[in-house]
């Protein structure tokens, strides 16, 4: 994706024939880019002054099994920070592009030079406007410098054209380089509310090291990249619980995970399991491998409801982490019997009393879980996390929807992605195979027809154990209203105890939340809400 999201400030003021201004370079380094821990790119940059002027300038190469990227950018700063020009060439596989920026008082014009036709198009210029390209990471370093650290807290700027752009400042956090300690200034950048960064810096406002985590992405300036976090590991067992290591057969794989097993009271105990939610996810609910999602939310509810009585079975997705079988070609029904294996081992085993177990399963989880319960009177109790009350089709335009709004993009671009989305959906229910390419990615087929033809208003009326739908109202992912309309199902099919609990500041992942999008998923000092936690462990005691 070719977008500009954001800038900074420095100068251009040529008037007349006036003598050559001497160019001093301030200065320069390399970024190493990562994707998924193996390198794919680097970036270098150089930033000069020029008279009143801040130059700014690189070059960038990307390579990855799907795209091929050049770039090379110059922008221009007047001395009071005012954006004067931006100038940037590429070339995506092979294709050579250019855009100039020249901005004016209250306006800027974007010429577009080397696509399908050439074009000039006039914009206004946001007051304090900044400016960001895709890819070119030396421009989160100008925006970073433009925090205020006195200040604090959230700080707000607008991207040109008219996106929102937020800097957060997350303290100070402690790594190691060659064994030695090295503290880093951590600021969180949100851009439109969908796309969510960590940045780190040294004490002379270098950008040491960035992360965006929903797209498996690392960065490094050349020399830092052995630098490791400085974190207190966390034991697997606590004097509360003991982690005992499971595993189970599953059709064709042998699926591996951690039985959370109390240690006050005497067994046999109840005891829950685990669903996870859509996507690749080991035990604790998090993205395997490097970068991705790293809440541990299902971590949390383990350690939580074991330390109170309760045992908790989690396991890695089919897959994923030490389960075998393929997570790339399975469907919801592979997941679903993954899900019945999984209560079959813990009924089987004499720590667990078989007449007392639950299911906790979270948004595409809670829906498995509801049709295992619906079929199992075995199932005491079902918690369902952020479900959603229509099909997947459903889902993914709402999705795309909210994020558009927040990205504030011209009418001509966001009609633009609603037509890319709509071919994904038409190329998905024409397919005659179980997997696909669109836009050289390998589609799961298989999956996507499940999820297109899930009807879950129709699966959560079969239910009849106790039931509770726990949903935030800040969640971006599945409709907040999708709560009230699964409780209004289970009235209607006189399920008889059944409760609803929505708390108001809560997203997704139950963590606190501004509703603003899923940048705010990256953002590694969430945690899961202590108050979700207490909800979802006095039902299952209750139940259970």
């Amino acid at each position: 994706m070719q977008g500009f999201l954001f800038a900074w400030m420095g100068a251009l003021v040529l008037i007349g024939v006036l003598p050559p201004q001497e160019t001093v370079t301030v200065e320069n380094g390399t970024f190493l880019l990562l994707l998924a821990g193996r390198k794919v790119g680097q970036e270098t940059y150089l930033h000069q002054k020029s008279g009143g002027e801040n130059i700014w300038s690189g070059s960038v190469e990307i390579q990855t099994d799907d795209m091929s990227l050049k770039q090379k950018p110059r922008l221009v700063l007047a001395a009071d920070g005012r954006p004067v020009s931006f100038d940037l060439t590429y070339s995506t596989d092979g294709r050579e592009q250019a855009l100039s920026y020249a901005f004016g008082a209250t306006s800027f014009t974007v010429t577009n030079k080397g696509g399908q036709k050439d074009s000039s198009e006039e914009f206004p210029l946001p007051a304090g406007a900044v400016i960001l390209a895709n890819n070119v990471l030396h421009h989160e370093i100008i925006l970073a410098r433009r925090y205020d650290w006195k200040k604090g807290g959230r700080q707000e700027f607008v991207a040109v054209p008219n996106t929102p752009v937020s800097l957060d400042d997350r303290g100070i956090d402690d790594f190691l380089l060659n064994g030695k300690p090295l503290g880093l200034r951590h600021l969180f950048l949100s851009v439109g509310g969908v796309i969510g960064s960590n940045l780190w810096l040294d004490s002379q406002d270098r950008l040491i090291k960035a992360d965006i985590p929903l797209q498996r992405i690392t960065v490094y300036l050349e020399g830092y990249e052995k630098i490791d976090p400085a974190l207190k590991n966390l034991a697997a067992s606590s004097p509360a619980f003991a982690a005992i290591q499971a595993g189970f057969f599953s059709r064709d794989a042998q699926m591996s995970g951690t039985l959370t097993v109390p240690r006050a009271g005497a067994p046999p105990f109840p005891a829950v399991i685990l669903i996870s939610d859509t996507g690749p996810q080991n035990r604790d609910g998090d993205s395997p491998g490097v970068g991705g999602l790293k809440m541990g939310i299902f971590r949390s509810i383990a350690e939580k409801l074991s330390s109170n009585g309760i045992a908790v079975l989690r396991y890695d997705d089919r897959g994923v982490g030490k389960s075998g079988g393929s997570f790339p070609t399975a469907g919801m029904a592979d997941f679903e019997s993954d899900a019945r294996s999984a209560i079959s081992y813990l009924r089987a085993r004499p720590e667990i009393d078989p007449g007392r177990i639950g299911i906790v399963g979270y948004s595409e989880g809670a829906i498995l879980g509801a049709r295992i319960a619906a079929e199992s009177p075995e199932i005491r109790a079902l918690l369902a996390l952020a479900c959603p009350a229509r099909n997947g089709e459903e889902i993914l335009l709402w999705q795309q929807e909210g994020n558009l709004a927040r990205l504030g993009l011209r009418e001509e671009d966001s009609k633009a992605e609603e037509k890319k989305s709509q071919a994904f959906v038409e190329a998905i229910k024409k397919a005659d195979q179980d997997v696909i390419e669109i836009e050289d990615q390998k589609i799961n087929v298989r999956w996507f027809r499940d999820f297109f033809a899930m009807d879950p208003l129709s699966i959560i009326r079969k239910v009849k154990c106790s039931v509770a739908i726990v949903q935030g109202r800040k969640d971006i992912q599945i409709p907040p209203e999708d709560a009230e309309a699964l409780d209004k199902a289970l009235t209607e099919s006189d399920n008889r105890d059944h409760s609803l609990k929505v708390f108001p500041n809560l997203g997704h992942l139950f963590t606190d939340s501004s509703g603003e999008g899923l940048a705010e998923m990256a953002d590694t000092r969430k945690v899961v809400s202590e108050e979700a936690l207490d909800y979802i462990l006095g039902f299952l005691k209750r139940k259970l």
